[in-house]
């Protein structure tokens, strides 16, 4: 029957006929979609938007979760999702005049969730005094890693198109860490995740040499008596020697004092040790 009034004429078996006007209602209308963006990042919201008949009733499932609403005199409303961590699907069931008219809906929108971006962080070594090292970053490729030294302030490197990104360290003095903080996507959505994760260069103090001085020159039959400290706690050494002229009484040896009786012949001679430290 179409909509609008509609007369029916009927006769009964005496042939007598009757007429009556009937109002056929249309029935009401409601559209759903989103009108935010889709996919988000988690913990993130969006909003959806539905269109119908004004003042209509309009039930819906989140997820399968029963949930309706009440169309304002425009016809049109919006309202945002929930902190969405997972897919979600709005699901319209049905829509109802206030005539008392009911029509069965099947559209349905998915809100989409985004991959979460990801990092890691290697390079865990010991390296001598000085010496550099390299930290490598691994993650979801064209991300952006945010990073600290030594919770210094945060600094980003941003990983190739294979998911990967080295920083070298320039010559280190001391023990550094480098600890993770955060990854962005680079993409749409832009999500930011928070990561942890660190790698710790170990730097080897290299022990160095100084002796106290002694008397130069040195009389033929005196003792060298040459100290030997080391810029390293507990610093032992090693020497070899060598001579000019007519030396006599020097030798390789190891400690922390040089303590030898040199002897000259004839002429004046030199000794030159050669220190070298070992932890």
């Amino acid at each position: 029957v179409n909509v609008g009034t509609t007369t029916i004429t009927y006769t009964d078996s005496n042939g007598c006929s009757n007429t009556a006007v009937v109002n056929v209602l249309s029935l009401p209308t409601a559209t759903i979609q989103i009108s935010g963006s889709s996919p988000i990042c988690t913990g993130s919201i969006t909003n959806i938007k539905i269109d119908g008949s004004p003042n209509a009733t309009v039930n819906y499932t989140v997820n399968g979760v029963n949930a309706s609403l009440v169309l304002p005199a425009s016809g049109t409303i919006t309202f945002a999702t929930a902190a969405l961590t997972s897919q979600t699907t709005y699901q319209l069931v049905n829509v109802t005049a206030g005539t008392g008219c009911t029509a069965t809906l099947l559209e349905q929108v998915v809100v989409n969730i985004a991959p979460q971006p990801t990092a890691l962080i290697s390079g865990s070594t010991s390296v001598c005094f000085g010496q550099p090292a390299t930290i490598s970053f691994s993650g979801t490729p064209n991300a952006t890693v945010g990073y600290t030294i030594n919770g210094g302030p945060r600094q980003p490197v941003l990983l190739n198109a294979a998911g990967t990104a080295t920083v070298n360290t320039g010559n280190l003095t001391a023990d550094t860490t480098y600890a993770l903080v955060d990854v962005t996507a680079g993409t749409v959505p832009n999500c930011v995740q928070t990561v942890s994760g660190s790698a710790i260069v170990t730097v080897v103090q290299t022990p160095t040499v100084t002796t106290d001085p002694i008397s130069q020159p040195l009389c033929s039959g005196q003792s060298t008596g040459i100290r030997l400290n080391g810029t390293v706690p507990n610093t032992t050494f090693t020497w070899t020697y060598t001579q000019t002229g007519g030396v006599t009484g020097a030798s390789n040896g190891s400690g922390n004092i040089i303590s030898q009786v040199l002897t000259a012949g004839t002429t004046t001679g030199t000794v030159t040790y050669t220190i070298t430290p070992a932890v």
